[in-house]
């Protein structure tokens, strides 16, 4: 049997031993729904083993092996190949819902079980994808090698990233299924524990997979960000926010039995929105309009994303307004109203990104191709709604007394302190208003999350800790971007090799460029005493460059490569370029020689140069001979010397060389570097908050030590 068939046997043998487990558990017999749902894990776990064998020996009978990686791929990527296309996501992801659902099953309770019934579907509903297009299909014809994986996903946070984000969007799925059974069996209460901790559970983990992806993106790609409000990044955004507003929802629901149909709500929007953002990502929807999304694998996999989101959305609002008599929700006390005031607007945060993520979609019946909104859109609108959502916690830490008014003011003047000290006049009055007002928030919030987590602390009261600790991070990394992004500073300078330069952050240095054995050109930069290397090379999607970073206190210094100026020109018919001090502009060939010679014949490329003074016309010549290599016949234009090298006609292309003779030194001229040299300051600031909002979520998983110990805490 080849592996083909093997590996396509196993996802469909899996599927089938899922709809056997589901079946078994309508029927009530757990125990052989959970001896066939072994099965089926353990049928996913061999169908991901054999495609890793595949991909590490390069078995290129398989078109997801030859789309995924290459013989020259290192031994790591072509592991992590097994996420890096949607095929083997596609599976990851569903062997880790298999796995979900056994643990549910083994639960013992009826809400348990029961949830895991909607778990399994989840599950077989992406196994049946792999029926459309599974990673074990042939390849079309032999070919000897692959295409290799992306350049820009060669890199060791590739390692970690997708496996751990896709592991929160799985256990994301969890708490609706949960919340789903217990309205099942009338008893809207009993989903309450366990839900809360597969949200909390969910909800760290995919905050730590945006932070690597957020982290990866700042030391890999040569733009100097975090994040950049790319709709790809939103679509696991946009969960992650409504998590965050079931979470503070469900205390409503604990403490006085209220907000029982709203939890139930932002449950069943996590789950259509981490499949609605799925949906984005693969289906071609959002081609053109992010760097993130896949290729469309076809019509029968958009619709099965489709039904996915679709599916449970239709299930979940029948279910809902089939059993709301018994849902036996309760007026909110006004001791509790702050809660659902910070509910609504994390709701609004949400709604505000996916209306920007979705944007062009939302306008493509109207406009050709869609409307990407700006990054000022979300700039503003979660500024503000940011705002109100820090203040909303900060009036009712004061209300309550939980802490002095001093300490909040000292945390909002060290906030507002920071943002202050790197905005300008350059920055509208208004913007300037609204990050000081967003620091001095931040600011306040941390002082009430810090305070809130030690008295938590002191008294065994983990989830009052862990909230706490998770404010007071996300206040941490908002003051961060705050102060990072408006408050950097940057210029740029031109270093030719083994030349340096004088800026406002240190002299940088150009020491040395070396091609490296798959085609890059690797830079070696140094700032001061302290050296690196910086990355440029060319991909499918442009000239992709890796920067280099210097960690200082109070910020980074960030060296990023834009281009390379060396004595070597391509240009096609009307492009400019600039070579040696010079630009150059190629207007077409001459050719007046191309009959005139009995040995062969010559072709000039007629050429604009300007060197300060004015264009000036240059026609440099190659002469062809019939019997030897063609031989350049420079021109010369007062101590420039331009050769034209080589003549592509298809592409209507000429390869120009520039020589420049050096004043006393009669050396041609060095390949010169166009350097951005920026300084972020307090990025630090960003990694520590996220950290810190990730242990507070932790720290909140862990059990309370005594009974009635958070209620006395609260």
């Amino acid at each position: 049997m080849t592996i083909l068939a093997m590996g396509q046997g196993l996802v469909i043998a899996a599927l089938a031993l899922t709809v056997a487990a589901i079946g078994a558990g309508l029927a009530r017999r757990w125990r052989l729904a959970s001896g066939v749902l072994v099965g089926a894990w353990w049928l996913a776990v061999l169908a991901i083993g054999l495609l890793e064998v595949a991909l590490l020996r390069g078995d290129f009978r398989l078109d997801y092996v030859v789309r995924q990686t290459s013989h020259a791929l290192p031994t790591a990527y072509k592991f992590a190949a097994l996420w890096a296309g949607q095929e083997g996501t596609i599976l990851l992801w569903s062997w880790m819902l298999l796995g979900l659902g056994w643990g549910l099953l083994r639960g013992g309770d009826s809400t348990r079980r029961g949830a895991a019934l909607t778990v399994l579907s989840l599950a077989g509903g992406l196994l049946a994808l792999l029926l459309l297009r599974s990673p074990f299909a042939a390849t079309p014809e032999p070919v000897q090698d692959g295409h290799g994986l992306n350049p820009l996903l060669q890199n060791p946070w590739m390692m970690i990233h997708p496996p751990v984000l896709f592991l929160g969007y799985a256990v994301l799925t969890v708490p609706f299924a949960l919340a789903l059974a217990a309205l099942w069996r009338g008893e809207p209460q009993a989903w309450l524990e366990s839900g809360r901790r597969y949200l909390l559970a969910g909800w760290t983990l995919l905050g730590l997979g945006q932070m690597l992806g957020g982290y990866w993106a700042y030391i890999t790609l040569g733009w100097g960000g975090f994040w950049a409000w790319d709709p790809v990044e939103n679509a696991s955004l946009v969960p992650w926010i409504t998590a965050s507003a079931a979470l503070h929802s469900l205390r409503l629901q604990r403490r006085q039995q209220a907000g029982v149909a709203l939890n139930y709500l932002l449950a069943l929007a996590t789950l259509v929105l981490v499949m609605y953002g799925s949906y984005l990502t693969r289906s071609g929807a959002l081609d053109g309009f992010s760097v993130h999304s896949f290729e469309s694998l076809g019509a029968g996999y958009n619709l099965g994303w489709l039904a996915l989101m679709l599916v449970p959305l239709v299930v979940g609002l029948t279910m809902l307004v089939r059993r709301r008599s018994v849902l036996g929700s309760r007026a909110l006390t006004s001791d509790n109203s702050w809660l659902l005031q910070g509910v609504w607007v994390l709701a609004v945060m949400a709604a505000a990104v996916w209306v920007g993520m979705s944007w062009p979609l939302l306008t493509r019946p109207f406009t050709e191709k869609g409307i990407a909104v700006e990054q000022s859109f979300y700039n503003r609108t979660q500024t503000v709604l940011w705002l109100f959502a820090a203040l909303t916690l900060v009036c009712h830490a004061l209300a309550r007394r939980h802490l002095g008014a001093g300490l909040v003011v000292v945390g909002g003047v060290a906030g507002l302190a920071l943002v202050g000290a790197t905005t300008t006049p350059a920055h509208p009055l208004q913007v300037r208003l609204g990050l000081l007002l967003a620091g001095g928030g931040s600011g306040a919030m941390v002082a009430v999350g810090l305070y809130r987590a030690v008295t938590g602390w002191r008294h065994g009261a983990w989830a009052r800790a862990g909230a706490g600790l998770a404010h007071a991070g996300m206040a941490l990394l908002v003051i961060g971007a705050l102060v990072s992004g408006p408050g950097e500073r940057s210029e740029r300078v031109e270093l030719a090799l083994g030349a340096g330069a004088k800026t406002q952050f240190g002299e940088v240095t150009f020491r040395n460029a070396e091609e490296t054995k798959d085609g890059k050109l690797r830079l070696e930069l140094a700032l001061g005493a302290q050296s690196g290397h910086a990355v440029m090379f060319e991909s499918d999607r442009g000239q992709m460059r890796n920067p280099v970073l210097f960690h200082r206190v109070w910020g980074d210094i960030y060296l990023e490569p834009e281009e390379i100026r060396t004595n070597q020109l391509k240009l096609a018919k009307g492009q400019s370029g600039e070579a040696a001090g010079l630009k150059i502009t190629f207007e077409g060939f001459d050719m007046g020689g191309a009959h005139g010679m009995e040995d062969g014949f010559k072709v000039g490329a007629k050429l604009k140069v300007d060197r300060g003074k004015g264009a000036e016309a240059l026609t440099p010549v190659m002469k062809v001979s019939p019997n030897g290599p063609p031989e350049a016949a420079p021109a010369q234009l007062g101590e420039w010397t331009v050769a034209l090298e080589g003549v592509e006609p298809e592409s209507h292309s000429v390869m120009l060389s520039v020589k420049r003779q050096e004043t006393g030194k009669g050396q041609p001229s060095r390949p010169v570097l166009l350097l951005r040299v920026t300084r972020k300051p307090a990025i630090g600031l960003v990694w520590l908050g996220t950290l810190v909002l990730l242990a507070g979520g932790l720290l909140a998983l862990r059990r309370t030590r005594r009974a009635g110990v958070e209620a006395a805490a609260a």
